[in-house]
């Protein structure tokens, strides 16, 4: 009987992918970890704009399916395996057919329910629907599985995910962003609403006017979320290609990559607030190498922002 899962898409994350399976490998300690890799038919974040572009560019032979670095990550994944023989971890290429972007968001967190047939889980299994640019600090990690005690079946809970963009050393969107985290799943009814929403932040308990089947609680963990943390190919990937954003934002977005990249400025924080508006706030964290979750801390950005760190 599985009693923790993690499952997860993924796509185009080879430089979280070893860290974050080692992660969650080790401090939540998973019986069961399901990857589900493959693009959305209309596209990433629902970008239908230059699509054909995006498919010659991004994915594996422009096959608009598999991820331009498909095979690295079926080598980690296939270390990871290895490295960790006590957690059962699946790799599942998704084919999505011709799905709208919500039905894939669906389908992927639920693909744990078609690894292993029959599916061997009960209403006290844990089911952690994650994100690959998640990492837990082992504290963090300790103190959710201790909160995930107290849940009922069909009970779960969301937290605060502290938010990064480019530098380890700056936060993004005064660090307010919460999330869905774990669930006990139950008849899988509350799981499946609140994956079928996909909007997060309206579950928080400051929300009103939505069904109660549907409403989690938010735990302040202060998670850390790299969702902008990436390297050369890979933000690119995401500024110009991955979400739909105006020229005008995209040079806000890569202006402030170049003000961060540029470590010697005195005035970096007044900087990134000439290029800082309501939707995207940057602030400077005086955060060291220790204070960030330890599998992630051998990133590339991590490298380049604390080379100096010892």
């Amino acid at each position: 009987m599985y009693k923790r899962i993690v499952v997860e898409p993924c796509f185009a994350d080879a430089h979280f992918l070893r860290a974050h399976i080692q992660n969650v490998c080790e401090y939540i300690k998973p019986d069961l970890f399901v990857i589900a890799e493959g693009m959305f038919p209309a596209g990433p974040e629902n970008n239908t704009v230059g699509l054909k572009n995006f498919k010659q560019k991004y994915t594996l032979d422009g096959d608009g399916k598999r991820s331009f670095d498909f095979k690295e990550m079926t080598n980690i994944v296939t270390e990871c395996i290895q490295q960790y023989p006590d957690v059962q971890i699946h790799w599942i290429p998704m084919d999505y057919g011709n799905k709208n972007t919500k039905e894939c968001y669906i389908d992927a967190y639920h693909s744990f329910l078609n690894v292993i047939s029959p599916i061997d889980i009960s209403p006290e299994t844990l089911i952690f629907p994650l994100e690959t640019d998640l990492f837990f600090t082992e504290a963090q990690a300790a103190a959710v599985l201790i909160d995930t005690e107290a849940l009922k079946p069909g009970e779960g809970f969301g937290s605060v995910f502290r938010e990064f963009y480019e530098s380890p050393r700056v936060y993004f969107n005064n660090n307010e962003r919460v999330r869905k985290l774990v669930f006990k799943y139950g008849d899988g009814t509350l799981y499946y609403n609140v994956i079928a929403g996909n909007f997060e932040d309206k579950h928080s308990p400051k929300s009103s006017g939505f069904s109660p089947d549907c409403y989690i609680p938010i735990r302040p963990f202060q998670l850390f979320h790299y969702q902008w943390v990436r390297p050369e190919i890979y933000f690119n990937f995401r500024i110009s290609a991955q979400l739909n954003r105006s020229p005008e934002v995209i040079k806000q977005y890569t202006r402030a990559r170049e003000i961060i990249r540029n470590r010697k400025s005195a005035l970096i924080q007044q900087d990134l607030s000439a290029v800082s508006d309501r939707g995207f706030i940057l602030t400077l964290n005086d955060l060291k190498l220790i204070d960030h979750p330890e599998h992630i801390r051998c990133h590339p950005n991590f490298k380049y922002y604390y080379g100096e760190d010892k």
